[in-house]
């Protein structure tokens, strides 16, 4: 449908403006597309007769942004050239998750992970390198798409924990990540990681013992409990079967209470924790979105009731809990959507046992718009205003994001959930101060 109508539009801009000169046309294509794409206008009778551009660019920014338009300054919205093509369309397959090739260094050849690959996999190749820094490095959206074929063992020797790099002017919550694995292989419509990686491939590091040495090293003198956490470049256990990653790190940071270690996932691969004895240091956080917005656009990740019955399972067994409402996604009827989400999670999980929710609203680089529209042709996400905000990345409008941030809080204090428990995402400290948040974090 969106290639079809790709092709209308720019048709059509031919016939009504054909004296546009490129760039000019390429902006008129794209707000033209957007609008009718997210249905804000059925057919092409809204078309403007003006033959002055600046008039006419003006005339469909505040048809495809109604409300922004009025806010904000005509540079603030992002109107680059758009260039879909088919071959870059994301395909839903059922085995996603299988490896056709692993690649590792060749001192890795005896590690527990490469091990755990044979015994998995024992029909896949494995072809040994010298290191990684050999492995061609593109941003291409071919290659990205077929990243989930191919695993890269590797022993990391730099990388092993830094503070959460949050984004300039935002306040920052002090969380610090634990750089274990890089890549992906579900496909959430939103993640950053498409406009991002540039290899074709998932990295697992084999040397975990290096990872909690080094952590353990670091906060040895810490007098506050601290949080940290993996999954900012993957998702904390889609191959913890194969790395066993939370088997160690549950062993290594149970001995030390002042650090709070955290687990984020969207899978159920969470069976290896339950083989250990719960610590209350060690929390498992699950993404939350409303189930229309999981089935349209988190594809290959846990049900919604999937996860909240696993946030309940683990939670019974001993462990800490979270989730994170991160990326809030206002699409059409997003009030009742989230409104219908905080119900389900709250009739089967007492908020009494939830350790921290956290808050985002949907936001990325600039670039990365046209990636996902490129893969993601039928996508809902990109259908809502958005503008270049403070930190150069497209987000919603101030009003919205404060309007998204409100009303959910309100939901949890209908919940009787600890507000205090609940902190935003990369947002400016205004914000905070607008939705009622004050900033004091206690893990």
């Amino acid at each position: 449908m969106s290639l079809d109508l790709f092709e209308a539009v720019k048709k059509k801009i031919e016939e009504v403006y054909p004296f546009l000169k490129a760039n000019k046309k390429r902006e008129v294509v794209r707000l033209v597309y957007e609008i009718l794409k997210s249905g804000i206008k059925p057919d092409f009778l809204f078309l403007p007769k003006y033959k002055n551009y600046e008039q006419l660019k003006r005339n469909l920014i505040a048809v495809r942004y109604p409300k922004s338009f009025k806010e904000y300054p005509l540079n603030r919205f992002y109107l680059p050239e758009l260039n879909l093509k088919k071959e870059d369309s994301f395909i839903e397959k059922s085995d996603f998750l299988k490896i056709k090739k692993v690649v590792a260094e060749k001192s890795l050849k005896d590690s527990k992970i490469v091990s755990n690959i044979i015994k998995k996999y024992p029909d896949v190749k494995i072809d040994y390198i010298e290191n990684f820094k050999s492995v061609k490095k593109s941003l291409e959206i071919a290659g990205y798409n077929k990243r989930s074929q191919r695993l890269y063992v590797i022993k990391e020797k730099f990388d092993f924990l830094k503070k959460c790099p949050c984004t300039k002017n935002c306040l920052s919550c002090d969380y610090f990540v634990l750089n274990l694995g890089f890549g992906c292989p579900m496909e959430c419509e939103y993640c950053f990681l498409q406009g991002y990686q540039n290899f074709e491939g998932i990295v697992l590091q084999s040397n975990i013992e290096d990872y909690l040495k080094k952590t353990i090293d670091f906060f040895r003198n810490i007098k506050k409990p601290i949080r940290v956490g993996t999954g900012e470049f993957t998702d904390s256990l889609v191959y913890d079967d194969i790395t066993e990653y939370s088997v160690d790190i549950i062993k290594e940071f149970s001995k030390h209470k002042n650090i709070i270690f955290e687990f984020k996932t969207k899978t159920l691969n969470i069976d290896n924790i339950f083989n250990l004895p719960p610590a209350s240091n060690i929390a498992f956080s699950y993404s939350l979105n409303p189930d229309k917005i999981i089935k349209n656009s988190e594809h290959y990740t846990a049900s919604f009731k999937e996860r909240i019955y696993a946030i309940k399972k683990i939670s019974d067994y001993g462990y800490s809990v979270g989730f994170h409402l991160d990326p809030i996604i206002c699409a059409q009827g997003w009030k009742d959507l989230y409104r219908d989400m905080i119900n389900d999670i709250f009739s089967l999980i007492s908020p009494s046992k939830i350790r921290w929710v956290s808050l985002g609203t949907f936001r990325f680089k600039p670039d990365t718009k046209k990636v996902i529209e490129n893969r993601f042709k039928e996508n809902i996400i990109l259908d809502q205003e958005m503008i270049i905000d403070f930190d150069g990345k497209l987000r919603y409008p101030y009003f919205l994001r404060k309007e998204a941030y409100i009303h959910i809080l309100n939901l949890l204090k209908s919940k009787k959930m600890d507000i205090n428990k609940v902190y935003l995402c990369m947002e400016e400290s205004d914000m905070w101060k607008n939705v009622g948040l004050a900033p004091i974090l206690k893990w």
